[in-house]
């Protein structure tokens, strides 16, 4: 028989409270259960509280945060991790998700049974559904080249798992050893592109990745598509691609420096071609600015995962 682990949950939620109600039903009636369960409110307005007060606060292994304002997921998972991890729970994985993934009864039992104490692990990943059983938040397989030239994700395709190089904040399992190691994800980042820098940050500093071919969970988010702002059409969304490019710039600084000139340039070019789709004009400028912004940063959050990374050490 496995090892009994000690799972603590975190879970991000804004003015979404029937599908945080869902997640939270979902989450307690797991087949392998959960110790504690963290929620971070990020200032819902939608009566979330007066949901939660009156049914799942009842629940003494379930802590309940409120945040003065909305900071994001970014900051919102900064904060949900940070409390579980002052918390002296003696926690083994922390599960982390938004308030709209909704598990399967078995989404974490799968993840437990997918850990191999024997290999360095940093986080498992489940496979995420939309609500139409399309495809979505599909982790970035792990090529790197073995000494014959060849990638190595598929040698553990037997054992139901991909060796993956990040993932989403979609119902993955973090290791607590891995979380000691690199510290808290970037609050600033705010949204889209944090939960990118933290899996690279844990898979490049701390240990392998792996996404669990028979955990699965539902993502019920609004727009399934993947982002695109050559698409987008909802012109109050535009203004959230600037923390999009921004981020994703300082992530490739930060992890594939090579290649930051060559995203660069990308992103130049392509604050030209979006100038022939709708709102063209305050997509480009977004583009720029998220660009260049982004690029200028990339020394000041160096430093922040210096720090971090002497979090758990000092």
């Amino acid at each position: 028989m496995k090892k009994k682990y000690n799972v603590g949950v975190v879970v991000v939620t804004y003015n979404r409270k029937e599908l945080l109600r869902e997640c939270l039903e979902e989450i307690e009636s797991q087949t392998y259960p959960v110790n504690k369960i963290f929620i971070i409110d990020n200032n819902s307005t939608d009566g979330t509280f007066e949901l939660l007060k009156n049914t799942f606060l009842k629940d003494k292994n379930i802590v309940y945060k409120r945040l003065d304002k909305n900071i994001g997921g970014a900051g919102g998972f900064y904060e949900g991790i940070k409390l579980a991890m002052k918390s002296n729970e003696n926690f083994d994985f922390l599960w982390i998700m938004d308030d709209d993934t909704i598990p399967y009864k078995d989404s974490l039992e799968t993840l437990i049974e997918g850990y191999d104490e024997q290999d360095r692990v940093s986080y498992l990943a489940s496979c995420v559904r939309g609500e139409k059983n399309e495809p979505m938040n599909v982790p970035v397989i792990d090529d790197t080249q073995t000494a014959n030239g060849y990638s190595d994700w598929y040698f553990k395709l037997q054992d139901k798992k991909i060796k993956i190089k990040t993932a989403t904040f979609v119902s993955i399992l973090i290791t607590i050893n891995a979380i000691k190691k690199v510290g808290l994800p970037c609050k600033n980042f705010y949204i889209w592109g944090d939960d990118t820098e933290y899996t690279t940050r844990l898979t490049s500093n701390y240990g392998n990745a792996y996404m669990i071919g028979n955990s699965w969970v539902s993502h019920k988010r609004k727009n399934a598509q993947a982002l695109s702002i050559m698409t987008e059409v909802d012109k109050d969304r535009i203004d959230n691609y600037f923390y999009h490019y921004r981020n994703n710039m300082i992530v490739t600084g930060l992890y594939a420096k090579n290649s930051v000139y060559t995203r660069f340039a990308k992103n130049i070019l392509q604050a030209f071609k979006v100038l022939n789709t709708k709102y063209g004009r305050k997509k480009s400028f977004i583009i720029l600015k998220g660009t260049f912004i982004g690029f200028k940063e990339i020394k000041t959050y160096k430093k922040y995962i210096i720090r971090e990374r002497k979090r758990y050490r000092e």
